[in-house]
């Protein structure tokens, strides 16, 4: 990909977190950058319209075509997410004008071409380590640029720029993207079976990451439990080069002392979270560490990182009732959200609100599904979030629902939007009255937080 004669960049898929974030920095390299995204209100949406950003959907499609006829195939760029079908009709439209078309991880591989690239990969927690290590970076005076797969609390924002070489990315292994980078170096936190859609099987995933490591320049970081020739391992086990050691709660603060190669060890704290926002501040900081920060900084950044949105992140926090949205997706990340939940808050019931995310998924993963939501006192699934599927003939939340060993438990037939439909949500919510519940999912099950606020108030 060159960028020396292209004027225009338009998005395809545009709302997406990560392509969002390329938007942003697009925009403020002087591209002109538009998009189009089906969704039409989601905070990454109006963040673009707010930096000026010409957004296109469904409702504005005969002003999309006004404005694409001003676009020229010999100095524009279509950059499209995996999320937007090739039969999409927008997708379509370029395709027949014969712009030359690339997906995201193709632009992020250009964009930090000529950047020291931190790549966090790993099936879980990458977006946490990733801004929590760009916090590190920033609180002790190394600038850094940055994208992110979240929205920091600390800066409001899902990327980063600065005037350093330094880059820290994101490695997403979903369709294999992560190999069109070349990272300085490279921390893997956790290789769990996904992506059904992508790898045939459990093996062809650890043949991408064996090549992700194999593209890496310099450090490679990993954890303890993984079976991968590193340089550095991070755990909460004392075996490991970076450990977490005597951990405790102080109201809602999380303490523990960081211990680092060179024997040296900070004591520190998060201010929400559980042992596994622990490990993955020890992952931080081992990345911090190898790039010279010292334990110190390390320490006094950790304890002003103010979390990610949608991160176990607290809407209620009262004596009353404590309301947590979390991104949790994938069975082993919601077995360490409900097991936390539980080491937290052991004298409430724990009340779930779960939208699974994906067919493929959902299938994939049935057996783990049931056994890990049986672990909560009440659940309600609302229907599976499709994404960039189509359905799979008998995969549905109501016959995930059956399977699941609760006794107060509820299908929820609702269309999230503006419009949606939930008296029986209120309904239910005002009968049961939640001292603990919980909203988890990756698809748009953050649109009725507001909605559940205002009945758990």
């Amino acid at each position: 990909m060159m960028l020396e004669s292209i004027k225009n960049i338009y998005f395809l898929g545009i709302g997406g977190i990560g392509m969002s974030a390329l938007a942003h920095w697009t925009n403020l390299k002087k591209f002109n950058t538009q998009g189009w995204d089906d969704d039409t209100d989601t905070p990454t949406l109006l963040s673009l319209i707010n930096s000026g950003l010409t957004i296109h959907n469904s409702e504005t499609k005969s002003q999309f075509f006004l404005d694409s006829d001003k676009l020229h195939n010999n100095n524009t760029i279509i950059i499209y997410t995996p999320a937007i079908s090739e039969d999409h009709e927008i997708f379509q439209y370029f395709k027949s004008k014969r712009f030359q078309m690339f997906k995201r991880a193709d632009l992020l591989k250009f964009v930090s071409r000529n950047h020291k690239v931190i790549a966090i990969a790993g099936t879980h927690g990458k977006t946490t380590i990733s801004i929590m290590l760009s916090h590190i970076l920033r609180s002790s005076g190394l600038a850094c640029n940055a994208f992110f797969g979240g929205i920091s609390n600390n800066y409001n924002s899902n990327f980063l720029i600065g005037d350093s070489e330094i880059m820290v990315v994101e490695a997403d292994e979903y369709d294999k993207s992560f190999l069109k980078l070349s990272p300085n170096m490279s921390l893997i936190s956790s290789m769990d079976r996904d992506h059904g859609d992508i790898y045939n099987n459990h093996d062809s995933m650890l043949d991408s990451y064996h090549d992700f490591i194999n593209n890496t320049k310099k450090t490679i970081i990993t954890h303890h439990d993984l079976s991968i020739q590193s340089d550095f391992i991070y755990s909460l086990k004392s075996s490991s080069d970076f450990y977490a050691s005597d951990q405790y709660l102080v109201g809602d603060q999380l303490c523990f002392t960081i211990n680092f190669p060179d024997k040296s060890r900070i004591n520190t704290h998060l201010l929400f979270g559980s042992s596994y926002n622990v490990e993955n501040a020890i992952a931080a900081a081992s990345l911090a560490f190898v790039l010279g920060v010292s334990p110190a900084n390390i320490g006094n950044a950790l304890m002003s990182f103010n979390g990610i949105k949608r991160r176990f992140e607290y809407h209620i926090n009262l004596k009353k009732c404590i309301m947590i949205d979390d991104y949790a997706h994938h069975p082993q990340e919601l077995l360490a959200l409900i097991t936390s939940l539980k080491e937290r808050y052991e004298k409430k019931e724990l009340f779930l609100i779960f939208q699974p995310h994906l067919f493929s998924r959902t299938k994939e993963f049935e057996e783990q599904f049931v056994d890990v939501l049986s672990l909560v006192d009440k659940l309600i699934l609302l229907k599976i979030y499709p994404a960039r599927e189509d359905p799979i003939s008998g995969v549905t939340s109501k016959n995930l629902l059956n399977k699941i060993r609760v006794k107060n438990k509820w299908y929820l037939d609702i269309d999230i939007g503006v419009s949606a439909d939930t008296k029986e949500l209120r309904s239910i919510l005002l009968k049961e009255k939640p001292n603990l519940l919980i909203t988890a999912g990756a698809g748009d099950i953050f649109k009725l937080i507001p909605e559940i606020k205002s009945i758990l108030r």
